[in-house]
């Protein structure tokens, strides 16, 4: 792409495979990013005084070498490693013009991250608030497939510049984090409200009440991050994401919800229908997965034979979400994710040809009055229906059911109160949501909860984090469906909120409701301490959760 750029544009760094830093005039940076726009790769302005790691730098090279040319370097006893070089450095080798090229030539940080690995490092101390080789040592180990530990440097800096990160509380790729991390939103949030955590690579939020300003101030949180992965609903803004959302919501009409209800019902039944006789079943795979995947293909209007597909796509954008794959299994996910395009929009296509009665044949075809979405705006609502709906309710079922498994107290209460049905819905989405963080990038500077955060950094919403507030929610660690979680932010907030969350709502409860009717003896056939969960740092459900069947109670 360079050679074709203006001459007054440089390559400055190289993070990683999708991340490069260009440096140079602020017109022609303006124009690659204009051009970029038009493609479709993101990309953001860094205002800085000078175009550092560029030859735009040569007029200060004699004030620099003057005033550096004092320098003796001394010989390290360790070795030194530096991005300018892309990997070791030699002792003789630190003298003014050294500390120049610092600042004069391209950083290549991947190539000194991947060096580091190979000469047998695994263990990184970071030295400031946002160090910058962190995501290069994270990308080049995942793709190595080598373990590798970040330490917290003690350092005391700033209050109001930022709380020192501690990788060491916050690993999200820990099976201890994983297993549970509401001890370790505890224990960052003693630290303080809002810090920056180098391994997720985002500023987290994790305060209710910092979660909850957030989420209702789009002009300064934007959702434009999420862009690549829906440009409709949860990665826009107002108020192009007004226009959106106020068509779909009102395409849920009441004869819609009806009819979804009785759908909800009928394929419930038959999907408990079928544990009849097992000694044991998968509630996951048996239930909490089929029954939204199937509500989605009928809101969009699709086959029943699609299902099959649509999931496998769907799980494959998920993982690539999720972890940090490698280069194999990244072309897979691309691939899955191409596939699932040309079938939605192809699928948008033959809808606005031939409306039907589902509501994306209402958006597109005119079933419903008012205005209609685009082909590309329907394609992408459909992709976000069947990734973000699907697994946000198969989560909430199984974490529903996991609590009141580990809670036998409140599982009891349940069974002798069915009206409670709700209440334990709702205790669930506080105790253990289905989606833990939703990202956002800040507009402009701000201070949040006393803490400064740049223009353009990506920030953690910490949902899970909020839910177990203890200003917020007294003994927040207790699963009780007496409480009344008036306030969680399970489905976000502001003009955010989960277009959704009613149908999840109804799916969980008429799940939970059918296994207290079928299973009177309610009982996991596993170890609970084993469940194997999502690993992801935004969503948080079982991957499989065995439960005794009719006949094995």
């Amino acid at each position: 792409y360079l050679p074709a750029a203006p001459r007054t544009v440089f390559l400055a760094a190289h993070h990683s495979l999708g991340n490069v830093a260009l440096s140079g005039d602020p017109e022609a940076i303006a124009a690659i990013g204009a051009d970029l726009s038009r493609r479709k790769v993101r990309w953001r302005p860094v205002p800085t005084a000078m175009a550092v790691h560029s030859p735009i730098m040569d007029v200060h090279e004699p004030v620099f070498l003057e005033r550096l040319g004092r320098l003796r370097p001394r010989t390290p006893s360790i070795p030194v490693y530096s991005a300018a070089a892309g990997g070791p450095v030699k002792a003789a080798a630190f003298d003014a013009r050294h500390w120049w090229s610092v600042f004069r030539e391209p950083a290549y940080f991947a190539a000194a991250a991947a060096r580091l690995l190979d000469d047998g490092f695994d263990a990184f101390l970071d030295l400031g608030l946002q160090p910058v080789l962190s995501g290069a040592i994270q990308e080049a180990a995942a793709a190595a497939g080598r373990p590798v530990r970040f330490l917290s440097s003690g350092l005391a800096p700033d209050r109001r510049s930022a709380p020192a990160p501690d990788p060491a509380v916050f690993d999200p790729g820990a099976p201890d984090v994983r297993r549970d991390p509401y001890p370790h939103y505890h224990a960052l949030r003693a630290r303080a409200p809002v810090l920056f955590l180098p391994r997720p690579g985002y500023w987290a939020v994790l305060r209710h009440e910092d979660v909850t300003g957030v989420l209702k101030e789009p002009a300064l949180f934007s959702s434009s991050i999420l862009r690549g992965f829906d440009s409709t609903l949860i990665g826009a803004d107002p108020p192009a994401h007004t226009r959106v959302r106020r068509i779909v919501t009102e395409a849920f009409t009441p004869r819609k919800l009806a009819a979804l209800e009785a759908h909800v019902r009928a394929r419930a039944a038959q999907l408990l229908d079928g544990i009849a006789g097992k000694a044991e079943f998968d509630l996951v795979a048996a239930v909490a997965m089929p029954l939204p995947v199937s509500v989605i293909a009928e809101l969009l209007g699709m086959a029943t034979d699609d299902l099959e597909r649509l999931k496998r796509w769907s799980d494959a954008v998920v993982a690539g979400a999720s972890g940090r794959p490698g280069p194999d299994e990244r072309a897979r996910i691309v691939a899955a994710g191409a596939e699932m395009q040309r079938f939605l929009a192809e699928h948008v296509g033959r809808l606005q040809a031939e409306p039907d009665d589902s509501l994306l044949g209402d958006l597109v075809g005119g079933h419903a009055d008012g205005p209609r979405l685009s082909a590309s705006e329907a394609a992408s609502l459909a992709r976000l229906l069947l990734i973000a709906g699907n697994e946000t309710t198969t989560n909430l079922i199984g974490n529903a059911v996991l609590a009141l498994l580990r809670n036998p107290a409140e599982l009891a209460r349940l069974r002798d109160d069915r009206a409670l049905v709700p209440a334990a819905i709702e205790e669930t989405l506080r105790y253990d949501a289905p989606v833990q963080t939703v990202d956002r990038v800040t507009a402009r500077p701000v201070e949040l909860g006393g803490v400064r955060i740049p223009a353009q950094a990506r920030i953690g919403v910490m949902i899970g984090a909020a839910n177990r507030d203890p200003s917020v929610f007294p003994d927040p660690d207790a699963f009780s469906i007496a409480r009344n979680p008036h306030g969680h932010v399970a489905f976000g907030g502001g003009p955010h909120y989960c277009v959704g969350s009613f149908l999840s709502r109804l799916e969980a409860r008429i799940v939970i409701e059918g296994l207290l009717d079928r299973l009177p003896q309610l009982r996991a056939r596993q170890s609970l301490d084993e469940v194997e969960l999502t690993p992801s740092l935004h969503l948080r459900g079982p991957r499989l959760l065995m439960l005794a069947g009719p006949a094995g109670a």
